[in-house]
């Protein structure tokens, strides 16, 4: 599967193929699944398990009945379901610590409900891998730091606030996915993050000092409410000059979009993602943002200027989403503009009426969403010829005349679909999807 920038998401194999490879898999002991019946193919090979799948999780202990002294990888990938209890694996951690089977490097916890971390975490010293997302944990052991191998801890989507101070000796972490948590990094820190995603920083947290020492950043994703350090949080980002993804929130005490006072970002000459989420005074000049960038998304902007004319300028642009980003009434899309753009997202421009593209602008956009811009007159006739390379026009929260006018407007013999959402739409309720 691709994203919407043609980037790989997922890799899928054919289903003849997965059925030839995974026997043959089994045969080998590369891997072993857990289903509902059990292990599959345990018996006869008790003692070789290296890698471990499953796909449920099961009330019944005899369903890891297998020696786990060889076990290097567990994962899970059953969907999270709240009501079943996670004592079997609470079972297996019990005894694979308990008992000296200490091998494990991957250990991935997807979706498991509130899985018991032992206390003796600490015990599985070469664990590089240590995934908790959509547990609904709501904190983690000490005993953390004592992972002095571990390179990724994601605790993506829990209920944990905070992370043990411990944290601050995993000299080989490298990626670090939190869940909106606030985090001071002492200035003594040594880490070396690739990723930090999912930070909150405010005036109760002095991180700034810390943060400095971070320089080899590849992502970014952190949320502030900060009302006179701002400036310095923002020139730290502009030198991050290995950066490829980011992504800056920024809120008032009350979680509601706040004023973002961005700085130039052209030093990040290797950026391609960027999502701004907060009030822009103004946007920035074209010459102040990375040429790399290939996704954009401005979020809650408020802009009053129409930002098409500095936009259609980045050259790499693929994906562009503008979300309750421009509250002016004409948007103009010029002559040549957007000369690789193929995603356009236009959500909640409450007060935009007219919407104009010049010939030769936008000629390779395939795909357009628009969604909750009562106002707007028309979708410019242009998009909808034959010659285009639109392929579908997604419209929601639009009004009934304007989905019929649009229809009507369509060339008879373009491929284009056309995919009216007419269910009931709360648009406070998409405001609130911008800031997932």
């Amino acid at each position: 599967m691709w994203r919407s920038d043609n980037s790989p998401k997922q890799c899928r194999l054919a289903s003849v193929l997965h059925d030839t490879l995974s026997p043959k898999a089994r045969d080998i002991s590369l891997f072993h699944i857990q289903r509902d019946s059990g292990l599959e193919d345990a018996t006869g090979r008790r003692f070789g398990v290296r890698r471990m799948v499953t796909e449920t999780v099961s009330s019944d202990s005899k369903s890891l009945n297998f020696d786990p002294s060889r076990l290097r990888s567990y994962l899970s990938f059953h969907r999270p379901r709240k009501d079943v209890p996670a004592r079997e694996v609470d079972v297996f951690l019990g005894r694979i610590i308990n008992r000296d089977f200490r091998l494990l490097r991957v250990l991935d916890l997807e979706g498991v409900n509130k899985p018991t971390l032992p206390k003796k975490l600490g015990h599985l010293r070469l664990l590089r891998y240590l995934g908790l997302r959509r547990t609904y944990l709501d904190s983690l052991p000490e005993s953390v730091g004592d992972l002095s191998y571990l390179e990724t801890l994601d605790v993506k989507h829990t209920c944990i606030d905070s992370l043990p101070n411990s944290i601050w000796k995993l000299k080989q972490l490298r990626h670090l996915n939190l869940n909106n948590i606030r985090l001071a990094m002492p200035p003594s820190s040594s880490l070396t993050l690739l990723t930090l995603w999912g930070m909150f920083i405010d005036e109760k947290v002095k991180a700034i000092e810390g943060l400095e020492k971070l320089r080899d950043l590849r992502e970014l994703d952190i949320k502030f409410d900060l009302s006179t350090s701002q400036g310095a949080l923002l020139d730290w980002v502009a030198k991050l000059v290995h950066l490829q993804s980011l992504r800056l929130t920024s809120v008032n005490d009350m979680g509601r979009p706040s004023e973002l006072v961005l700085k130039s970002l052209v030093r990040l000459d290797k950026l391609s993602h960027l999502r701004l989420y907060g009030n822009l005074q103004r946007l920035p000049d074209v010459k102040e943002f990375p040429p790399t960038i290939k996704v954009l998304t401005l979020s809650v902007s408020q802009l009053s200027m129409d930002p098409m004319g500095t936009l259609e300028r980045l050259p790499d642009l693929i994906v562009l989403r503008l979300l309750a980003s421009f509250t002016g009434e004409r948007m103009v899309c010029r002559r040549g503009g957007f000369k690789k753009l193929e995603v356009l997202k236009v959500w909640n421009l409450m007060e935009l009426e007219e919407w104009d593209v010049e010939e030769e602008a936008m000629e390779s956009l395939k795909d357009l969403d628009i969604r909750c811009c009562h106002k707007l007159k028309n979708i410019p006739c242009r998009l909808l010829q034959k010659q285009r390379c639109l392929d579908e026009l997604i419209l929601k929260g639009m009004p009934d005349e304007f989905v019929a006018q649009t229809k009507r407007k369509k060339s008879k013999d373009t491929s284009l679909t056309i995919t009216p959402l007419n269910d009931k739409v709360n648009c406070d309720e998409e405001n609130d999807l911008m800031a997932a």
